[in-house]
Parts: C-alpha cells; structure tokens; sequence
C-alpha cells in the first residue's frame, strides 16, 4: 500500500495551496494487476519447500486461498509436512 500526498489548489477560496492525504488500497487487484507477482511470490515459496511449480502453473491458481493452493501442488501425504515450514517462510517474509 502506498500513501501520496497531493497538492489541492484552494486559490480561489484561500489564496494558499493546502495538502490533502489520501490513502489508496488495492485489495482485489481491480487498479493493480498484481497477479503476476502474486504468482511468482507462490513459486518461489514451494521452490523454497523443494517444491518444483511452474509460473504458468501458479498463475493459474492464483484467487484461491493457500489451503485451496497447496494441495493442488503437493500430495496429501506430504501436506503436514509443509505446512508449518510455509508458515515459517511467512512469517520471515512478512513480519
């Protein structure tokens, strides 16, 4: 998320120049298209789980939540053992 602050010309009222701040939040991806990273963000996780995923692969899948993803990319005999890693790289990467 960024946050910009502009310049909103009030000169005809104040004589003076005033900023405004304003806060924009794309959270579906409507003025961003942010698939793509999203999509490679999700390769790079599971290559780092020794999980081969192609990027054509992960871009497919990508609106679905991680529990609606991983089983897609990896055996439910091996979900357990990759889900608190995964957890792990979140929290590393995002915290």
């Amino acid at each position: 998320m960024r946050i910009k602050a502009t310049s909103t010309s009030r000169k005809r009222h104040t004589g003076r120049r005033s900023w405004s701040k304003q806060f924009l939040c794309d959270i579906d991806g409507i003025l961003v298209d942010s698939n793509h990273l999203h999509a490679k963000a999700w390769q790079d996780a599971f290559a780092v789980m020794g999980i081969e995923v192609g990027f054509e692969q992960a871009l497919h899948q990508i609106g679905k939540g991680g529990d609606q993803l991983m089983p897609v990319f990896v055996p439910d005999w091996k979900l357990p053992a990759v889900v608190k890693p995964f957890e792990a790289y979140h929290k590393f990467i995002f915290l």
